[in-house]
């Protein structure tokens, strides 16, 4: 049955009615691809003070288990490549951890600019990340924090710091500053050639 009479509808899709929470939205539309080392941004995600959740597991990294807690020498602690574990924990290796803020300074860093490199400096690690070998892994996140000293956009440091949950509280693993080095524009004299030369000399250097 057909009904002609009825009253004409106006689609006037000049005006919205859906509210979005900000929080909504990012979860929507914010790339949420995880990194192995870095996880996720975190859903409150605020790139002036940014920061990601992981959680590290075994199973999803298996060369963890070769950094393992031997035994202690002198309030020493000593670690050994091979899989005698103390009490089911492992050691998540330091140059992991800063790994982790070097790939965080990578996802901040200017999209349009060929990155060179990264500097770190004043690197502290404050205590173990001890690893426990079960499915439910550790939780860890990082924070990127851009420092207020720098004058010039080539000299901008930010401030890392790497914690975890463990035992019901918070632990502040590791912390130190980071810089992203972007390559020079080729001058106009040798189109970049010298800097060519620069970096096939520290290739033959390594």
């Amino acid at each position: 049955m057909v009904l002609p009479d009825l009253p004409s509808y106006p689609f006037d899709h000049s005006k919205r009615y859906w509210f979005e929470s900000r929080l909504g939205n990012h979860f929507r539309t914010f790339p949420q691809n995880k990194l192995d080392l870095l996880g996720k941004p975190v859903a409150d995600w605020n790139p002036l003070e940014a920061k990601w959740r992981n959680v590290i597991r075994v199973s999803e990294m298996p060369w963890v288990e070769d950094h393992v807690v031997s035994q202690f020498s002198n309030n020493r602690l000593l670690v050994s490549a091979d899989q005698d574990e103390i009490n089911g924990a492992l050691v998540y290796p330091g140059a992991g951890m800063l790994v982790m803020a070097i790939e965080a300074a990578k996802q901040l860093a200017d999209a349009t600019r060929p990155i060179r490199g990264f500097e770190l400096r004043d690197c502290n690690f404050q205590s173990a990340l001890n690893v426990p070998n079960d499915s439910a892994g550790i939780e860890v996140q990082i924070s990127l924090l851009k420092t207020h000293q720098a004058t010039d956009s080539k000299n901008i440091w930010s401030e890392f710091r790497i914690c975890a949950h463990e035992n019901g509280q918070w632990q502040e693993c590791c912390y130190g500053s980071i810089r992203v080095e972007y390559e020079s524009t080729p001058s106009e004299v040798d189109n970049g050639r010298e800097r060519q030369e620069e970096l096939v000399t520290a290739q033959d250097i390594e």
